[in-house]
């Protein structure tokens, strides 16, 4: 039976200068698989999730500035026991299939910071992921099946109320079952749109503040990408793979 465990990593490095990339890390224990990554606190925005298997489990955290100087954890969930993973990639926004093997997606792939219009990154179903992200790949770590007796995609929504600059959508797992992976789906904000100075593109979506773990389930907490209230309601979706080990 895998075991499950979290390996937090507190970040220490400062993020504030302007629109900056920075590297943190969170890494999976040596002999463990890397299933999931998140974050919290208020001082990072992450940009892009890169997976390297050949370095324990390895996840880098490609941040971006932000105006709201806090420390950021890197937490990594991984899994002991009968159980593999391979990263599977596609150029471009679409889908990625795993065949037989779970689909567990890496919500962040950009080259850039910028979203301009309306995008997802998620399961389609069990064994696919599908991503319409701008400047990205689509990427899934494909984990066996056969370790987990019940895998089901929980997706849960919330209107983004206009006049609050966060959302937060906290995400329930059924009995027995956790949670292994997340996506999202990010709505157009025009009304908070945000480009820094002398730069022409814009990002139109809002960030993901904070990705956690909650109880059995997950917590995502999403930032308008001016940092600004929200001048009008608009709709945040996750999507969190839960799965019962076998």
């Amino acid at each position: 039976m895998p075991s499950f465990f979290l390996f937090d990593v507190r970040l220490l490095d400062n993020y504030y200068s302007s629109w900056t990339t920075n590297d943190p890390t969170a890494f999976c224990p040596n002999g463990a698989v890397p299933l999931t990554v998140g974050w919290k606190g208020a001082g990072l925005f992450v940009a892009r999730i890169d997976v390297n298997l050949r370095i324990r489990g390895y996840f880098d955290l490609d941040g971006r500035d932000t105006w709201i100087p806090a420390s950021t954890r890197g937490i990594a969930r991984c899994a002991r026991g009968p159980v593999k993973a391979t990263l599977k990639k596609r150029s471009g926004a679409g889908t990625v299939s795993c065949g037989s093997k779970l689909a567990l997606g890496i919500p962040f792939t950009s080259s850039g910071p910028f979203q301009d219009g309306a995008s997802s990154s998620a399961p389609a179903g069990i064994t696919r992921w599908r991503s319409t992200m701008s400047d990205s790949d689509t990427q899934a770590l494909c984990v066996t099946r056969s370790a987990f007796r019940a895998v089901k995609v929980v997706k849960k929504s919330r209107t983004f109320a206009a006049g609050r600059p966060t959302a937060t959508v906290s995400t329930s797992c059924p009995k027995r079952h956790k949670a292994i992976s997340w996506g999202v789906a990010l709505p157009l904000m025009e009304g908070n749109a945000y480009s820094p100075s002398g730069i022409t593109n814009r990002r139109t979506t809002p960030w993901v503040s904070t990705s956690v773990p909650k109880g059995s389930g997950w917590k995502v907490t999403f930032r308008t990408a001016d940092g600004q209230p929200a001048a009008a309601p608009a709709k945040v979706t996750t999507y969190v793979t839960c799965a019962v080990p076998a």
